[in-house]
């Protein structure tokens, strides 16, 4: 587009060939989310389909600007009186910005510090106003286990409150922002089998990937099973271990069979399409070899050059008549 061009767009046009733009830039940047993101994203996303008073948005790595930085999850509570029945976000409000730290992840002051930018620049960033005010933010941070050394850093300088719920905790005289740090293994109740299970090194519980099961088994929205089979993929790739247990029950090794049964309908419909297609080029093969068909044509009905074609023939153990045998 040249710049006369864009002089003669209207303001309606500008904006919205800038978002055209800012999003192709997003996803020129982006980083590939990892797979224990893409779990962590199932869990919000399961629980957001509880929140009452209204339906959250949530939005993967959401830009802060025209270029990164970005926050992993920002979970935006849109209707007034909208929240989420789990103690986990009690702290939440109208814009609720989390960073989610893998097992393998650090979980320093650093960390800290980077997401309490975070917050300060979504909200300098709004385009008027009031648009996003302070007191509408806050902070979490989830990790499966704790930084001893971060929390005596924090306890030392009276900077972190253990909640009454075990597993939150809250970091004071850092940030006007509320903010909290969620340790995911150690909150109790069958409500967190999922934030306990993702974790590596087959440490996840076998109890709570039985109440993830039953949970599976009892959706019934094709979306919901959905983010229910990401995180008992992603639980099976790093418990490997604990996940042959299970399969040794044999009603949990069906309901996982049943949970994974879409997939698995793929494959197989894949394979018997290969197996046709094997089947329909042997028949080919015979048919030129008999010369009942010129190998072009063979070849053409499979979509393959007749060189190639003559040439799988002869790995295969078939003759190749003289060129131009028709029927």
């Amino acid at each position: 587009m040249t710049k006369e061009e864009v002089l003669q767009l209207s303001d309606e046009e500008r904006k919205r060939k800038i978002d055209e733009c800012l999003e192709l830039l997003r996803m020129l940047t982006a980083t590939p989310q990892s797979d224990w993101h893409a779990g962590f994203e199932a869990l919000l996303r399961l629980d957001a389909r509880n929140a009452i008073g209204g339906t959250p948005r949530i939005e993967a790595e959401h830009r802060l600007g025209a270029a990164p930085p970005r926050v992993d999850f920002l979970v935006w509570l849109q209707e007034e009186g909208t929240y989420l029945p789990k103690e986990i976000y009690r702290i939440f409000r109208k814009f609720n910005i989390i960073e989610y730290k893998n097992p393998h992840d650090q979980l320093n002051q650093r960390v800290l510090h980077k997401a309490i930018g975070y917050a300060h620049l979504y909200a300098g960033l709004a385009e008027y106003e009031d648009e996003r005010p302070v007191n509408q933010i806050t902070i979490s941070i989830f990790r499966a286990s704790k930084n001893p050394e971060l929390f005596r850093q924090l306890e030392d300088a009276g900077q972190l409150a253990a909640d009454e719920v075990r597993g939150i905790y809250h970091v004071t005289g850092m940030t006007e922002f509320p903010m909290q740090i969620v340790i995911m293994t150690e909150l109790m109740g069958g409500e967190y089998a999922g934030e306990r299970a993702l974790v590596d090194n087959n440490r996840a519980n076998v109890e709570d990937i039985y109440y993830l099961l039953e949970c599976a088994e009892k959706a019934t929205d094709t979306s919901e099973k959905e983010h229910y089979r990401i995180i008992l993929d992603l639980i099976e790739s790093k418990n490997p271990e604990t996940m042959e247990k299970i399969r040794r029950d044999n009603d949990m090794a069906r309901s996982w069979l049943e949970i994974l049964k879409p997939d698995l309908d793929e494959i197989n419909k894949e394979r018997d399409k290969e197996r046709d297609k094997e089947r329909d080029k042997n028949n080919l093969f015979i048919y030129v070899q008999d010369g009942i068909m010129p190998v072009e044509y063979a070849a053409s009905r499979m979509n393959m050059p007749a060189e190639k074609f003559a040439q799988e023939m002869k790995n295969a153990g078939y003759r190749v008549p003289a060129e131009g045998v028709s029927a």
